[in-house]
């Protein structure tokens, strides 16, 4: 016979129910039913595809994660996708009184009919149930009457505002082989479902990794940016970014640029109370920020001479390196432009991309997945042909579905990484302009709902860290594991400004159109063309070879230095 129904743990405070003169909770089994940094790899029994595309209500049932850890108690985890909306925070798994139901297969089962309100067969006989809902839980053995032991909800409690409940029960007359995991309503309509091995069968899902990086953009007057929009402070801004993943531990690759940092530095001794750069240089020796370079200024480097290409890279890793303590390995293309003077599209190009990055102390560069590493895998780090330069690639559609709301499609990105087979080889990158993210720079009116989402992401990293591993991009570079092709990328632009065809598409048609106009100051029309009279007829492109040649023959002083 088996033992009585009885529910000994209820998570997720750690609350411990048990009778007078009864042991106290093992230290372990209260950190599980606390901590989800508690349950680690070896706990982790199923993981399940995200649903996507569904209501809010519909996600809030999706089950994202089964645990299982025997060591003290039979104690179970299971997340979920968003039991509170992941953009307007309501509670829909408690609102619509959502349930799970964890049916247990320990041997000599008793029924195989669902348990009400649920309509159906289980694929065994099983033996209890365990309940789980937003007021506590309760446990019926298939073999006694049926009838529920609830436990009194002023000690039960769950971590729903972060996705995941647990609890643990005795173990039975038999471990447990195999568990049903169901997510339902009051009404009977079924969920999610996912069947869970145990015990000797248990096989521990897969695992992948996640990298984010932001790029703070120029400004070197008044900004916004740091601290969010006037009126909006608590819903916008870089700081919000730098928060999470202070409050969260979670590593995040982040590149202020050069005009940014000294806007920064700037305020701070203007009475600021927001010290930025000094806030990155505290995440950089507590270990959750790692820093990036770029060029300074932010030039689109194919159009830009290879001595002011160097000068930018040098000028911005030196600064990097002293304000925060930090020696930068990777880079942030600006523009996200890699081009090359003999290939299309090449109009105007007098650089090659990939020239000048390893003479000043930069070893790796963030490119578009599309088109740039076009028939290469974009959870990997390639290799540049020629030079060895590494190429992290960019993932466009999971960065996209962040800044769009949608959270349940990035995370499907991941998990279906994590059951790939090869998920412990691959990394997903997250890289934008910060002001995306932070819905500052008029971001805000494009994706409305970008922060509140990528604050979930985060947070969900952290929850589920025994599967899902986030990096900075340093150490990333150094773990074989995702090393990948070697290649010569495909040359052009980000899909948004022009793609296969350059800047501005029509073989860089932008930068063409621009260095070929006369300017009014050297005696243009108007259109563009010379007016015969009053200057000299330059266009843009000759003024500014002008002003290179005077600059290369310039004295190396501070003003030569304002003038670059």
């Amino acid at each position: 016979m088996s033992r009585p129904a009885s529910l000994l743990v209820l998570a997720t405070l750690g609350t411990f129910l048990t009778a007078p003169g009864e042991a106290a909770i093992p230290r372990h089994l209260e950190r599980l039913l606390a901590e989800p940094s508690a349950w680690g790899r070896n706990t982790l029994a199923a993981l399940s595809p995200v649903q996507t595309g569904v209501t809010a209500a519909r996600s809030a049932g999706d089950i994202l994660a089964v645990y299982y850890d025997p060591s003290d108690a039979l104690a179970f985890r299971v997340s979920l996708v968003a039991p509170v909306g992941i953009t307007d925070g309501r509670a829909y798994f408690e609102m619509n009184d959502y349930r799970v139901a964890v049916l247990l297969e320990e041997g000599n089962g008793a029924s195989q009919s669902l348990p009400a309100p649920l309509l159906g067969r289980a694929p065994f006989a099983y033996n209890r149930v365990l309940i789980l809902d937003s007021r506590g839980a309760s446990m019926t053995d298939a073999h006694a009457s049926g009838r529920a032991s609830p436990v009194a909800s002023d000690h039960a409690t769950s971590h729903l505002d972060r996705g995941w409940m647990a609890a643990a029960i005795e173990p039975g007359d038999q471990a447990p082989t195999r568990a049903l995991v169901i997510s339902y309503s009051p009404q009977g309509e079924e969920l999610d479902r996912i069947l869970v091995p145990l015990g000797a069968q248990l096989l521990p899902s897969g695992t992948t990794n996640v990298a984010f990086m932001h790029h703070g953009n120029q400004g070197l007057a008044y900004s916004d940016v740091f601290a969010g929009r006037p009126g909006a402070e608590a819903s916008s801004g870089f700081d919000e970014i730098l928060r999470v993943h202070e409050q969260k531990n979670i590593p995040g690759n982040f590149h202020l640029s050069a005009l940014l940092q000294s806007s920064a530095e700037w305020n701070k001794q203007n009475g600021d109370p927001l010290d930025f750069n000094g806030w990155l240089r505290t995440g950089v020796t507590a270990g959750w920020a790692g820093m990036i370079t770029s060029a300074y200024g932010q030039p689109i480097m194919p159009f830009m001479q290879g001595a002011m290409n160097d000068w930018a890279i040098s000028r911005d890793h030196a600064m990097v390196q002293a304000r925060y303590s930090y020696d930068p390995n990777v880079a942030w293309v600006p523009e996200r432009v890699f081009l090359d003077p003999a290939t299309y599209p090449n109009a105007g190009v007098i650089d090659w991309s990939g020239g000048h990055w390893q003479a000043n102390g930069v070893g790796a560069v963030i490119l578009d997945d599309s088109p740039h590493c076009q028939g290469h895998n974009k959870h990997q780090i390639h290799f540049l042909q020629g030079n060895g330069l590494r190429i992290i690639p960019r993932d466009g559609d999971f960065t996209g579905k962040l800044h769009t709301g949608d959270g349940q499609g990035a995370l499907n990105i991941l998990v279906n990484e994590a059951n790939s087979g090869a998920g412990q080889y691959r990394i997903t990158v997250y890289a934008d302009d910060w002001e995306m993210a932070a819905e500052v720079a008029g971001w805000q009116n494009t994706f409305p709902n970008a922060l509140e989402t990528y604050l979930w992401m985060i947070d969900k990293c952290a929850v589920e860290s025994a599967w899902l591993s986030t990096w900075k991009l340093d150490p990333a570079l150094t773990n074989s594991n995702f090393n990948g092709d070697t290649f010569t990328p495909t040359y052009g632009t980000y899909g948004g400004i022009g793609d296969v065809n350059g800047y501005g598409g029509n073989n860089n048609a932008w930068y063409t159109d621009w260095a070929g106009y006369v300017p009014y100051v050297t005696g243009g029309n108007g259109n563009g063309t010379y007016s015969g009279s009053g200057g000299n007829g330059k266009n843009h492109g000759q003024l500014w070879n002008d002003a290179h040649a005077s600059l290369q023959s310039a004295p190396n002083n501070k003003i030569r230095e304002t003038g670059w």
